[in-house]
């Protein structure tokens, strides 16, 4: 999938960077790649991908505001980029959103359930990415656990009958779904572990924040908003913040009333699967030590 910045410039009623500043914002799978492009698309946006953008020809105004959904960060990627605001003569700030690995991988079972995303309706024979997937294994020789390891069964068996990936996910046990989508999402979840390490190493141009605690309620999500317009440098944060305040869920009336409506009914379904999913050997191995290098092991307790 190719990467995609979002180059927005300043206009009179935009949230605008500080005379001198750049901004890189990013997000990965579930981490809040709408919030994101939502809160950024109150200016005046062009798009344009990474590559483009760091072309010495590239027309890019001061105070380019950049956003990547997917961007697998490296030493090297923070160094080119502090080197490419260096010959630009302005100061970076780098801001990215994360989430309890655990949360990625439920949040994108319920939302792969039900969303109109082009790709989860794609016959899943056409897309040779479920060969990888679909590695079946039922006697579990690596010890990886029951469920994870029929996952790859299902996947194999319904790929062979021409099914789209929400068709299989409704179609099979619940816990076979999430084994399923911590399969597909493991990739996602190591680059955001990566992109976590990497960044906390920059303290003075870098700063993470936790999706779930953001939209926690609307007081922390203002609060949130507050600290990371003041940390971009921006010329008006409560304004900033206001413009944010539209992607704020909780304050629509409808959507406050629906969000409460569903996470009771949810919150026993949704604690059920945490205490199942962290048993299973597989996601010990493969997920838990980027929760706990990401300091979200506590959730455990």
């Amino acid at each position: 999938m190719a990467m995609r910045a979002l180059v927005v410039l300043a206009s009179a009623s935009a949230c605008s960077p500080l005379t001198g500043r750049s901004w890189i914002l990013g997000a990965t799978h579930k981490t809040g790649t709408v919030l994101v492009n939502s809160v950024m698309r109150e200016t005046d946006a062009e798009v344009l991908t990474f590559g483009q953008l760091l072309k010495p020809e590239a027309d890019v105004p001061t105070g380019a505001i950049q956003v990547s959904n997917h961007l697998k960060w490296s030493n090297d990627t923070v160094v080119t980029f502090l080197d490419w605001a260096k010959d630009r003569k302005e100061d970076l700030r780098i801001a990215i959103f994360v989430r309890d690995p655990l949360e990625v991988i439920l949040s994108a079972y319920f939302y792969h359930l039900r969303t109109d995303e082009w790709w989860v309706h794609e016959v899943m024979a056409s897309n040779p990415m479920w060969d990888y997937f679909g590695e079946c294994q039922p006697e579990d020789p690596q010890g990886r656990g029951d469920s994870v390891a029929m996952a790859g069964c299902e996947i194999q068996k319904f790929h062979a009958g021409n099914f789209t990936y929400q068709q299989m996910l409704n179609a099979v046990d619940v816990t076979i779904g999430i084994a399923i989508e911590a399969r597909r999402s493991y990739h996602d979840i190591s680059s955001m572990n990566k992109t976590f390490s990497v960044l906390k190493k920059y303290p003075h141009v870098a700063r993470i924040y936790d999706l779930d605690d953001v939209t926690s309620s609307s007081e922390a999500y203002d609060a949130n908003f507050a600290d990371l317009f003041d940390f971009l440098g921006v010329d008006d944060v409560a304004h900033c913040v206001d413009q944010a305040a539209k992607y704020d869920l909780r304050r629509e009336t409808k959507s406050a009333l629906l969000a409460h409506t569903m996470a009771s009914s949810m919150t026993t379904v949704r604690d059920a699967l945490r205490v199942l999913i962290r048993k299973v050997p597989w996601f010990q191995h493969n997920i838990q030590p980027s929760r706990e290098a990401m300091n979200y092991a506590y959730n455990d307790e």
